[in-house]
């Protein structure tokens, strides 16, 4: 149903999550702009893969897709807010669209409420993929953990230099 339509709706989403987010509303160029667009693109293909299937929502490649966003939002000293209210406003779009093409196709309403229903729990994996994402790994605690003691090292010799040019001074 929406796989012919993917890239436009790809294109709506993009323009959605520009609205919606204002963080998001800048040119898609560079880092940034590969990252929205990849996400929106993986996002909507895995999705429309999903259907009649017993696979995860979420493949170990999509999965590390959205946890690097998360990553990134990070890194850029923001929230999850923003990639989350992205991920809303990507919803909406899809299920909006979906929505009229299941219509016109003719399926009833238990059709689209289930479509619903799986549209959101799909965006509740890539929350939990980006928030995981997020989150500080053991590596990086113990690289701040080793900056602390290089820090306070650094600071005893430095005061142990002063105290020691004071003494010879007096």
């Amino acid at each position: 149903m929406l796989r012919p339509r993917l890239t436009d709706v790809v294109e709506e989403v993009i323009a959605a999550v520009a609205v919606a987010v204002p963080a998001y509303a800048r040119p898609l160029e560079g880092r940034f702009g590969d990252g929205v667009r990849q996400g929106v693109e993986v996002a909507l293909g895995r999705f429309l893969e999903l259907p009649g299937t017993t696979e995860p929502a979420l493949t170990p490649d999509s999965r590390r897709v959205y946890a690097a966003l998360g990553r990134g939002e990070v890194r850029q000293g923001r929230t999850l807010d923003g990639l989350l209210s992205a991920y809303r406003a990507g919803a909406r779009v899809t299920l909006r669209r979906m929505s009229r093409d299941a219509l016109e196709a003719g399926l009833d309403t238990e059709a689209l409420v289930a479509l619903g229903e799986s549209i959101l729990a799909y965006i509740e994996e890539l929350s939990a993929a980006s928030a995981e994402g997020s989150k500080p790994t053991p590596l990086s605690s113990t690289v701040k953990v080793a900056s602390v003691g290089v820090i306070r090292v650094a600071t005893e010799i430095v005061r142990d230099a002063n105290l020691g040019s004071a003494r010879r001074a007096a």
